[in-house]
C-alpha cells in the first residue's frame, strides 16, 4: 500500500505524519460521526502510542510495509506465537534495521489504521452495515490485544509497558465495540418485538370492529384483551398511538374490515 493509496473516509493520509486531529476533523463532517466518536476517538488514540515509536526516519516506511504485509505476519503470529513477531515483521517487510519494539508498534499502528478505516467507510453512509463496520473494526484491535503485549515481553521495562498500554487501549476499545453490538442487535429485537406487538393489535382491532364494536369502544375494548392475553396493557394514549401508527383511523378501518390485514 502506497503513500498516495492510502485514505480513512475519503482523506488522503499518511500514516505517521497526519496529525490525529485533522483526521478527527475530517471524519466529524461524515453524516453519523456522532454516533461512533468513541470508537474513532480509540483508534486515534491507539495510532498516536503507536507512532511514538516510529521516528521520522524509518516511520514512514515500517508504517507502510506493516500495512502491505499486516494479514499476512498475524497469520504467522496468530499460529507459532506473538514471540516472532518482531522476527516476522523483518522477514516479510524486508526492513532488517528495524527494532523489535519498531516492529511491534508498526504492526499495531496497521491495525489500527485498518480498524479506522473500516468504521469510516461506514460513517460514509453504508446503510445497515453498522454491525459488520464494528466486528471489522473489532477484529483488528483484537489482532493488537492479543499480538502485542506478549510480542513485547522480554523487552526493555519502558518498551514492554508502551506495549501493554497499547495492549490496553485495543481491549478496552474491543469491549467497547462489543458492547455496541449488543445494544444494536438488543435494539433491532426490541424494535421486531413493538411491531409484532402493534400488528396483534391492529388484527385485534379489525376482528373486534367487524365483531360490531364501535370504533370509539375499541381502545377500551383492547386495553382488555390485551390485560387478559398478556398480564399487562398498554395505558390509553399509548394504545391510541398504537392504533395512529398502523393507520387505523375510523374511515380505515371501515375500509380494511372489507378486507384481510
Amino acid at each position: 500500500m502506497q503513500d498516495d493509496a492510502l485514505n480513512i473516509g475519503g482523506l488522503a493520509i499518511h500514516p505517521t505524519h497526519t496529525e490525529s486531529s485533522s483526521i478527527r476533523e475530517h471524519l466529524k463532517g461524515l453524516s453519523i460521526f456522532g454516533a461512533y466518536a468513541s470508537e474513532i476517538d480509540a483508534a486515534l488514540k491507539i495510532m498516536e502510542h503507536c507512532r511514538h515509536w516510529l521516528p521520522e526516519e524509518i516511520g514512514a516506511q515500517l508504517s507502510n510495509a506493516a500495512l502491505q504485509h499486516n494479514d499476512a505476519i498475524y497469520q504467522v503470529v496468530s499460529y507459532y506465537g506473538a514471540e516472532h513477531l518482531a522476527a516476522r515483521f523483518r522477514s516479510d517487510t524486508g526492513v532488517e534495521t528495524a527494532t523489535d519494539v519498531q516492529a511491534i508498534a508498526a504492526f499495531a499502528l496497521a491495525n489500527a489504521i485498518h480498524a479506522l478505516c473500516g468504521l469510516a467507510d461506514h460513517l460514509q453512509g453504508a446503510e445497515g452495515q453498522e454491525i459488520p463496520a464494528l466486528e471489522e473494526y473489532q477484529r483488528y484491535l483484537e489482532c493488537i490485544d492479543e499480538c502485542v503485549p506478549a510480542a513485547s515481553a522480554w523487552l526493555d521495562p519502558d518498551e514492554n509497558e508502551a506495549c501493554c498500554k497499547i495492549g490496553d487501549l485495543a481491549s478496552a476499545a474491543s469491549k467497547h465495540a462489543d458492547n455496541k453490538i449488543d445494544g444494536i442487535l438488543s435494539g433491532i429485537t426490541r424494535r421486531k418485538e413493538l411491531a409484532s406487538r402493534d400488528w396483534d393489535i391492529a388484527r385485534k382491532a379489525l376482528e373486534l370492529y367487524r365483531a360490531g364494536t364501535s370504533f370509539h369502544n375499541l381502545n377500551s375494548k383492547l386495553r382488555a384483551w390485551q390485560q387478559r392475553e398478556t398480564g399487562k396493557s398498554l395505558s390509553k394514549v399509548q394504545m391510541g398511538e398504537v392504533l395512529k401508527r398502523k393507520g387505523l383511523s375510523l374511515s380505515v378501518v371501515v375500509n380494511l374490515s372489507r378486507t384481510r390485514l
